[in-house]
């Protein structure tokens, strides 16, 4: 089981009339967790292989009503916020 929280900076692509970005003080939080099972291989006395498979839920980054707002937390949902994950680790114990 885990627990995550989030405190992040927004990227600004507004860019002002001479092409600079314009700084961005926008911040936004997101708080969550989620649960993942898995399995450790030891191979031979030291190399381990690890698999793991879980599920996660986290809060989209805004809830504001505006269209700049709601694109945002699509693109949240389909990138970041994938509700499944997997991981393969190799490691070596000493």
């Amino acid at each position: 089981m885990k627990l995550g929280y989030g405190n992040l900076k927004s990227l600004n692509f507004e860019q002002d009339q001479n092409g600079d970005y314009l700084e961005s003080n926008k911040r936004w939080f997101t708080v969550g967790g989620g649960i993942a099972c898995g399995y450790k291989f030891l191979i031979g006395e030291h190399f381990t292989i690890e698999s793991l498979v879980g599920a996660r839920y986290y809060t989209a980054p805004q809830q504001a009503d505006t269209p700049e707002a709601e694109g945002e937390n699509i693109g949240w949902y389909v990138t970041t916020r994938l509700s499944l994950h997997s991981q393969l680790k190799f490691g070596y114990q000493f």
